[in-house]
């Protein structure tokens, strides 16, 4: 009885039941379900060995709950009795577990805190120690300009060096030969680490109303194009040149700014006077309130009533290039030489008279060194070269390089980015033509020569002025008129040295010029500076072009296709040995000439070779120069003189002499006059030949039909 009433009160109590282990599966949960349930439910997320450990003593007191229930019950059996015993242990040691993890945790924080304190007041007191150690404000990711500071400027430099000038030279605006991934790699090269669409996040949207280019916050005036079809005109000597320029520059950075003047020098286009100098189209963007008065007219005044600028632009070599072509920049004072365009010409004596002035110019001085780079647009003109060597002698150079780029490639040419300022100063003015008086008739002819000049020379100071008064990228711009009776140095003011030494000191190709001293101090003076411990051959190499292939290895391709040919540096191309690894096609040259992969003038190259000492000239009149050198050496050496049969014919001072060979035999050859015993054989006289005479014919016969019917 007292069974079931103790059965039937038990059944009347609410009995809460509690599983077991055995009976109970928590769901487990990954490390990402807790990371996303403390984003959402706390602002300070708990560590995971505190949750793991809290979690199970949740589970543990949800089972102690249970048996406890069980224990007052008196329903509790002894296994359960014992698992009692081994949760109660086990909640106190994660208990003790978890109170070590909280303290840790505090213990930290204040670690934390106290060091950060202590940095920031170390920092507040040496600034530079933040950097060092890179301490960020933010705890998010780094932006990657505060990573890399200079991105913006590299990416500047990339995109600047090698590109041209704009088509017309109106706008700033340079055309880049370089592709996105082209800037990615080179960046990456540097030493940034920027994926590509980082890259293109730094340059200027296509259009920024659009959500992409939103994106773009931080950018450069530097903007993706799409192929164009107004690109400039190819030349197949293009790359030949682009590379020997790339040379230049090579050297020019590992000899730094004290030892290298580099000039680019060309012709701006003639300044017209009495009409608008520049016209400047733009569109519209708001109503003008002024009216800008100009002549109804935009025609020439009279014939030659133009201006001729003459540009020099310095340029700036960064210290401690060494070798890299990126050190030479595209900055510096210029220079501007305005001539007049009817009394003067530009030559390369006006150029002498140029240089003179402006390497006296206090603006100058700090770019004035010991070797000498230029770009004038033709460098194998005597003309020039007499120049050049007037110049080396004058300022005792320890070498001179005169180079140019391919026709139709000046756009390249550093000088050329000076250009649209100074055309921009142009726009809508007009310079006097007669500001002194009228000097022209009612014809546009003129009747008074000294009136003509003093009005030309007030037009030339007037432009002078305002160019004057420009800044380019921070240099100044300094502009002279030149009056027509000091516009050219004079031949006998130039010092000039015979073919002779020239052929020792001077090398020529058809884009490129050197004049380099010798060794010898009874001709030349000590080296002012470190060319020749980088340069010890003198000269420079011919540009020769390599390719990897698979069978042979490194070798020399031959002189066709050359679009695909490829050039190593300068430096790079001294330690091979060339003389191995060239094809056989070049064997027949015992002196490599310069233009020897210069696809223009392959025909060329054994003409222009001397075939007793086997330089090579890029002028035919500077090689005839040259070989009189050797006739002269070997008259003096009483050299006998050929007797001919007869002499057949006669061009200029080369004589068709026939000359008998063995018994009967005859042999015809063009022969210098000086190398024939000619005493008492005839000479035939040079036989003008009478001009073509111009047929005149009356309207009648004009107009007469040239057939004749034959119907009868």
């Amino acid at each position: 009885m007292n069974l079931e009433m103790s059965l039937s009160e038990l059944a009347q109590q609410p009995i809460q039941f509690q599983p077991n282990d055995a009976q109970f599966v928590e769901p487990v949960e990954t490390d990402e379900d807790i990371i996303h349930v403390n984003l959402k439910t706390s602002k300070k997320p708990i560590p995971k060995a505190q949750e793991f450990l809290k979690k199970q003593l949740s589970l543990i007191d949800a089972d102690l709950v249970g048996l406890y229930k069980r224990k007052e019950s008196g329903v509790i059996t002894a296994e359960q009795e014992q698992d009692l015993k081994e949760k109660k242990k086990r909640k106190a040691v994660l208990e003790k577990e978890l109170k070590e993890k909280v303290d840790g945790q505090l213990r930290s924080q204040k670690f934390r805190k106290i060091r950060s304190e202590n940095l920031k007041k170390l920092c507040e007191s040496n600034p530079e120690l933040k950097s060092k150690l890179r301490l960020r404000e933010k705890r998010s990711r780094p932006n990657v300009d505060d990573v890399h500071p200079g991105l913006l400027k590299a990416i500047m430099d990339i995109a600047l060096h090698g590109s041209a000038a704009h088509e017309k030279r109106r706008t700033e605006v340079y055309r880049s030969v370089r592709t996105l991934d082209d800037l990615t790699e080179q960046l990456q090269k540097d030493g940034f680490q920027i994926s590509r669409s980082g890259v293109y996040l730094h340059l200027q949207p296509r259009s920024s109303a659009t959500h992409e280019g939103k994106r773009h916050v931080k950018t450069i005036p530097v903007k993706l194009i799409c192929a164009q079809n107004d690109a400039h005109s190819r030349h197949i000597d293009g790359r030949f040149c682009a590379q020997n320029m790339k040379r230049l520059e090579e050297l020019s950075s590992i000899l730094g700014p004290q030892e290298v003047f580099y000039v680019s020098q060309d012709d701006k286009c003639r300044v017209p006077i009495g009409t608008t100098a520049a016209n400047k189209q733009s569109p519209f963007l708001m109503h003008m309130e002024y009216r800008v008065m100009l002549p109804d007219h935009d025609w020439v005044v009279a014939a030659a009533h133009k201006l001729i600028p003459s540009v020099y632009g310095a340029v700036e070599i960064q210290k401690d290039g060494l070798g890299k072509p990126e050190s030479v920049g595209f900055s510096g004072p210029t220079y501007i030489g305005i001539r007049s365009g009817k009394h003067s010409s530009s030559t390369a004596l006006s150029h002498a008279v140029d240089f003179e002035s402006l390497i006296n110019l206090p603006e100058f001085e700090s770019f004035e060194s010991t070797n000498y780079s230029s770009r004038f647009s033709s460098s194998a003109w005597m003309e020039v070269i007499d120049v050049s060597i007037h110049h080396f002698l004058r300022h005792n150079l320890d070498a001179i390089f005169i180079a140019c780029n391919a026709p139709g490639r000046s756009a390249f040419n550093r000088v050329e980015r000076r250009m649209a300022p100074l055309s921009r100063d142009l726009s809508g003015l007009i310079l006097p033509h007669e500001h002194f008086g009228s000097h022209l008739n009612n014809s546009g002819l003129t009747v008074d020569v000294e009136l003509e000049k003093q009005n030309f020379q007030y037009a030339g100071e007037t432009l002078a002025e305002i160019w004057s008064g420009s800044i380019i990228d921070s240099f100044p711009v300094i502009a002279h008129y030149i009056v027509p009776e000091n516009s050219e140095m004079r031949a006998d003011q130039l010092e000039t040295r015979s073919i002779e030494w020239f052929s020792t000191h001077g090398r020529t190709s058809q884009y490129f010029t050197q004049i380099v001293k010798c060794e010898d101090t009874g001709c030349c003076s000590k080296p002012r500076g470190s060319y020749f411990t980088v340069m010890p051959s003198r000269f420079l190499p011919p540009l020769i072009p390599l390719s990897q292939s698979r069978d042979f290895g490194l070798i020399v391709p031959e002189r066709e296709n050359f679009e695909s040919h490829k050039f190593p540096s300068l430096f790079a191309g001294q330690l091979l040995k060339m003389d191995i690894i060239l094809p056989r096609s070049t064997h027949s040259f015992k002196v490599l000439p310069y233009d020897l992969y210069c696809p223009s003038i392959q025909s060329l190259l054994v003409v222009r070779c001397c075939k007793t000492c086997h330089l090579y000239f890029a002028s035919v009149a500077i090689l005839k120069k040259h070989m009189a050198i050797h006739r002269e050496q070997a008259v003096s050496l009483n050299a006998p003189k050929t007797r001919p049969m007869r002499v057949a014919a006669r061009r200029q001072r080369e004589l068709m002499a026939v000359i008998a060979v063995e018994e009967n035999g005859e042999h015809v050859d063009w022969m210098e006059e000086e190398e024939l015993d000619l005493v008492g054989i005839p000479v035939p006289n040079d036989e003008a030949i009478p001009p073509r005479p111009i047929p005149v014919y009356s309207i009648d016969q004009h107009l007469s039909c040239p057939w004749i019917n034959t119907d009868h």
